[in-house]
């Protein structure tokens, strides 16, 4: 073989062995779930006030370097709704996220349309401190990643931050300690943050490479607002977050087993109704039907629910007993009967204690899921006279007829008995017989 042909042929194994690494099981399961557009709002003007354990914190200045600064701990120092005259960055609105399994998209989409920083931001940070507007601006997100040996709070952030100080925008991600503590994973200074406009309203896109992270297969994520700056000599923090949201997103799925009932007019029967969480969360579910009225003020069917309330593991099965009931005077026909299903998904946000101020948020709130499902009930008429006693013959017709058989085999059993019994005893009368003629022929 040539030279050129032993280099020709190694070229080949090599593009070979590059196709089957980048097709290998291992690369193609290792990805994190994917899934469509979702999507959630969130209230307007409900920015939250940031409380730390300390009274004091240092604020950088382009002078002195750092200078000691009162916290605003309270909403008497550090209003949280927008007043008159007072500047306020936009807050989140809306969130749509979703994910290829290799990145994850979200776009927030902002309450009112963003103003850039001011260009002399910093010039304002000479002391005193009275009132800096701008001092440092976030928006980001917060990915808790499922552990074994689960821990609160988030593990990774992605942020993109703007201070008065650099007067520029910084895209980082980061990983968490348990602690508060950071390790800085990317890092782009000069960023080009931009907040696109649409509909008179700004919106801003994030991004996240799994493999960073190295490819979650389940993990929540909260999004947030940051916006930093003074007043009347305090540093006040004010944050807006969403709530928590899962992936995969929660599915509960809902059946009934059989998924159809026949039954008569004033007859009641029992189905099981079972739910399927396919999600990493425990959740509570309210079952309910638009049937619930009282059977006795002539509603056709009434369907009742034990339990009605019920909590579903995390990727856990439950059941619940569907009881169907008729009115003497039902309507003879089929019924599409709605179930509902109201399922209750906990958001609440539990951070991370910073190390440097040692806050902690905390945002119990719960998100509601609507599903429902289909029950096909079929009423018949009620019985009439001839069919009850078709009936009644039915079920004690059996046992009748079953004794019947047994005295019958009875009999057949021990007749063959009975009759060589006969015919040996007539046999003994006749030998009898025989004996007492022989013996009166000798007296002869």
């Amino acid at each position: 073989m040539s030279p050129r042909s032993a280099i020709a042929v190694i070229t080949c194994v090599i593009l070979v062995l590059m196709n089957v690494v980048e097709l290998s099981p291992h690369n193609v399961y290792s990805l994190s779930p994917s899934f469509a557009r979702q999507e959630i709002t969130d209230p307007v003007d409900d920015w939250s006030l940031i409380k730390a354990r300390q009274k004091y914190t240092y604020v950088e200045t382009p002078s002195s370097g750092r200078s000691l600064i009162l916290l605003g701990n309270n909403p008497a120092d550090c209003p949280t709704k927008i007043q008159q005259n007072h500047f306020r960055i936009p807050e989140i609105a809306a969130v749509t996220y979703l994910s290829d399994g290799k990145s994850l998209n979200a776009t927030l989409w902002l309450s009112h349309s963003f103003v850039n920083p001011p260009s002399n931001a910093s010039t304002w940070l000479s002391p005193p401190f009275k009132k800096v507007p701008w001092y440092l601006i976030r928006y980001g997100m917060s990915m808790d990643v499922r552990s074994v040996y689960e821990t609160e709070g988030s593990d990774y952030g992605i942020r993109y931050l703007w201070d008065a100080m650099n007067n520029t925008w910084t895209r980082m991600v980061h990983e968490i300690s348990p602690f508060g503590d950071m390790k800085v994973l990317e890092r782009q200074n000069n960023y080009n943050a931009s907040f696109a406009i649409g509909g008179g309203k700004s919106y801003v896109d994030l991004y996240v490479n799994l493999g960073s992270l190295d490819y979650p297969d389940q993990y929540s994520v909260v999004f947030y607002a940051y916006h930093f700056f003074m007043k009347d000599g305090h540093l006040c923090r004010l944050v807006d977050i969403t709530n928590r949201v899962f992936v995969p997103p929660p599915d509960v799925l809902m059946s009934t087993s059989p998924s159809s009932v026949t039954l008569r007019a004033g007859e009641q029967k029992t189905v099981e109704l079972q739910l399927k969480a396919n999600t990493n969360v425990k959740t509570q579910v309210f079952l309910s039907s638009n049937q619930s009225t009282n059977i006795d003020n002539n509603e056709n069917v009434k369907l009742g629910f034990t339990p009605n309330k019920i909590s579903v593991p995390s990727n856990g099965i439950v059941t619940s007993i569907l009881n169907i009931k008729t009115s003497p005077n039902a309507d003879i026909h089929s019924y599409t009967i709605p179930i509902f299903a109201n399922i209750s998904i906990p958001t609440e946000l539990k951070s991370r204690a910073s190390g440097v101020t040692g806050e902690i948020l905390y945002n119990s709130i719960s998100e509601s899921i609507a599903k429902n499902s289909n029950l096909t009930v079929t009423v018949l008429p009620p019985l009439t006279f001839q069919e009850e006693l078709s009936n009644l013959w039915t079920s004690w017709g059996s046992p009748i007829m079953g004794f019947y058989t047994l005295v019958a085999a009875v009999a057949a059993g021990i007749t063959p008995w009975i009759l060589t019994k006969i015919k040996r005893n007539k046999r003994k009368k006749n030998d009898m017989r025989n004996k007492v003629v022989d013996g009166n022929d000798l007296n002869k």
